[in-house]
C-alpha cells in the first residue's frame, strides 16, 4: 500500500481524478455516478490498479465538489449534498462563505479518512452484519430518518410535517415499484416516470432561489459582491464542529454499508442527530457552521462505507458504487471474500489510493477555495441567470430530453410559492429522498411474511428503530410540555 505514496504516476491520476469529481461534483446534475458512467471505458486498457484509484478519486472529490454549489449558491451539486445548503447557504448570504467551504473540507476530509479505515479494519464484519439489515430493516431505517423531519422543518413543525406529506406525494408520482401500475400521472406521458430526485432537489432548490432573487436582482445582498478572505476553519470552527464531525463520521460510515442506502440518507439521518447534541443545536438552518460539518463528514463518511459491501459481498452500496462493479467486471476482478484472501496486495493498493483520494481533494479544495469564493464577486444579474442555464443543461442530461427539465421548472415555481409562505423546503427533500426506499422495503417485506405485519415489526432490529422513531418525532412536543410544566411551577412558587 505504501508503495503508491511514492509512485509519481498513481500520484498524478490520484490528483487528476480529484480535480476531476471536485469540478463534476459541483455542476447541478452531473454527481460521480454520472460521472464514473461516463468515464467508465477509461477502465478499457488500464490495468486494475491506477483503474480503480482513478474511480476513487472521483468519487471522493465529487462527493465535495457538490457542497461548494450548496453552499455558494443553494443548488446542490450532488444529491448528497442537499443537507448541506441548509446551513450553507445561508453562512454565504451573511458574508460566511470562505468559513462554510473550509469546514466542509475539513469535515469531508475526516469524515471519508475514516471511512477508508473502517473498510481496511472491520470491512467484512461490517458486511456481514449489514446483510442482517433486510427490506424491513431498511425501511426502519427510513422511518428513523423521516422521523427527524423537526431536524429540517425550521421554527414551525406544523409546516415541516405539512411539507413532508407533500414531499411523500410527489414521490408517489409514477410507476408503482411493484406493480408497475401509473399512480397520480393525470394520464400524461410528463409524469409516467414520476418526477426525478435530481430534478426535484435542482427545482426545489436552484429554480426557486433564482425567481426569489429575479424580484430583489437590483437590491444588495449581504454576502453576495463581498470578498472573503478567511477560508481555512479556525481553531474555535474547529473545536465548535468537533462534537458533530466525529459523530458523522460513525453514522455516515454505518449507513454506508447497508445496501441501496448511500451517502444522501447518511447526511439527512445524521444532520437530524447532530441538531439534538450540537452546542447550537436549535440554531440549524440559521447559518451554523455545525450545521454544515455535520452533514458533510456524514456523506463523505458514506463513501468508505459504502465500499464495504461492494467489495466483500459484490453488492453495491450506492449509485456510485454500482458503476463501479461494472469497472470491476471490465477489469475481470470479481469482487467477494476471495478479494481480500487472493488478491490482497491489489486490495491495499486501492486503500492506499482511496486514503491518497481524500487527503488531496482537501489539499485541492484548500487551494482553490479563494477561487470558489470569488464566485460571490460576481454581479448577481449574471450568476443567478448563470445558474438557470446549468440547471436546465443538467437536468436535460438526466434523459437528454426536456421532460426532466420542464418538471424542474415546474418544482422550482412549487418551491418558490413555498419559500414566499415561509414553508420549509427540507422536510420536501427528505420525504422525496425517504419515501420510496419505505414504501419499496414495506413491500417487499410483507410479501416475505404474506402479509402478515407482526413477524415484520417484531423483529429485534425493526422493532428499536421504531420505538426509535416514535421518541424522536415526538421529542419537540415533549421538550415543549416539560417547558410548559416547569414555567408553571416557577409561577406558582
Amino acid at each position: 500500500m505504501f508503495e503508491i505514496f511514492t509512485d509519481p504516476y498513481l500520484i498524478g491520476i490520484t490528483i487528476a481524478s480529484v480535480i476531476i469529481g471536485v469540478s463534476a461534483g459541483m455542476i447541478p446534475g452531473l454527481n460521480a455516478s454520472v460521472t464514473v458512467a461516463i468515464l467508465l471505458p477509461v477502465a478499457f486498457g488500464m490495468d486494475p490498479i491506477p483503474a480503480m484509484i482513478f474511480f476513487f478519486g472521483i468519487y471522493a472529490g465529487a462527493q465535495y465538489g457538490g457542497s461548494v454549489a450548496a453552499i455558494l449558491i443553494n443548488t446542490p451539486g450532488t444529491t448528497a449534498a442537499a443537507a448541506t445548503t441548509f446551513d450553507g447557504y445561508p453562512m454565504s448570504k451573511n458574508g460566511e462563505s470562505g468559513r462554510a467551504l473550509g469546514i466542509a473540507a475539513l469535515a469531508s476530509g475526516i469524515g471519508g479518512l475514516f471511512s477508508v479505515i473502517v473498510l481496511i479494519t472491520i470491512g467484512p464484519p461490517f458486511a456481514e452484519f449489514a446483510l442482517n439489515f433486510g427490506p424491513a430493516e431498511i425501511a426502519a431505517i427510513s422511518i428513523f430518518g423521516l422521523s427527524l423531519v423537526s431536524a429540517v422543518s425550521g421554527d414551525s413543525l406544523a409546516k415541516g410535517l405539512v411539507g413532508t406529506a407533500l414531499g411523500i406525494f410527489i414521490a408517489t408520482i409514477g410507476r408503482d415499484p411493484v406493480s408497475g401500475y401509473s399512480r397520480f400521472t393525470l394520464d400524461t406521458l410528463l409524469l409516467t416516470d414520476g418526477i426525478d430526485f435530481i430534478a426535484a432537489l435542482i427545482g426545489l432548490f436552484a429554480v426557486s432561489e433564482v425567481l426569489l432573487n429575479v424580484e430583489t436582482i437590483h437590491e444588495s445582498v449581504k454576502g453576495f459582491g463581498q470578498r472573503v478572505d478567511s477560508t481555512f476553519p479556525s481553531l474555535s470552527d474547529i473545536r465548535e464542529s468537533a462534537r458533530v464531525i466525529v459523530s458523522g463520521m460513525f453514522v455516515g460510515s454505518f449507513i454506508g454499508t447497508l445496501p441501496g442506502s448511500g451517502s444522501t440518507l447518511g447526511s439527512f439521518i445524521h444532520y437530524g442527530i447532530a441538531q439534538r447534541i450540537a452546542h447550537r443545536g436549535k440554531e440549524f438552518g440559521s447559518g451554523v457552521i455545525e450545521g454544515v460539518a455535520a452533514s458533510e463528514s456524514a456523506n463523505n463518511a458514506a463513501t468508505g462505507g459504502a465500499m464495504i459491501p461492494l467489495l466483500t459481498l459484490g453488492i453495491p452500496g450506492s449509485g456510485t458504487t454500482a458503476v463501479m462493479l461494472g469497472a470491476l467486471n471490465i477489469l475481470n476482478i470479481s469482487p467477494g471474500p476471495e478479494l481480500f484472501t487472493e488478491q490482497s496486495e491489489l486490495l491495499w493498493m486501492w486503500f492506499g489510493g482511496f486514503i491518497l483520494a481524500n487527503i488531496f481533494f482537501v489539499v485541492v479544495a484548500f487551494l482553490l477555495l479563494p477561487v470558489f469564493v470569488r464566485v460571490l464577486e460576481t454581479p448577481r444579474a449574471i450568476l443567478f441567470s448563470v445558474i438557470a442555464v446549468l440547471t436546465i443543461v443538467g437536468t436535460f442530461a438526466l434523459e437528454n430530453t426536456l421532460r426532466q427539465a420542464w418538471l424542474m421548472f415546474s418544482m422550482g415555481v412549487l418551491g418558490y410559492v413555498l419559500k414566499k409562505f415561509d414553508f420549509p423546503v427540507g422536510p420536501i427533500v427528505l420525504a422525496i429522498v425517504l419515501a420510496p426506499i419505505i414504501e419499496l422495503g414495506i413491500r417487499r417485506a410483507l410479501s416475505i411474511s404474506g402479509g402478515a405485519v407482526g413477524p415484520v415489526v417484531t423483529k429485534p432490529i425493526v422493532a428499536i428503530l421504531l420505538v426509535l422513531s416514535v421518541i424522536t418525532f415526538f421529542s419537540p412536543y415533549f421538550r415543549e410540555i416539560v417547558g410548559g410544566l416547569s414555567r408553571i411551577g416557577g409561577s406558582r412558587s
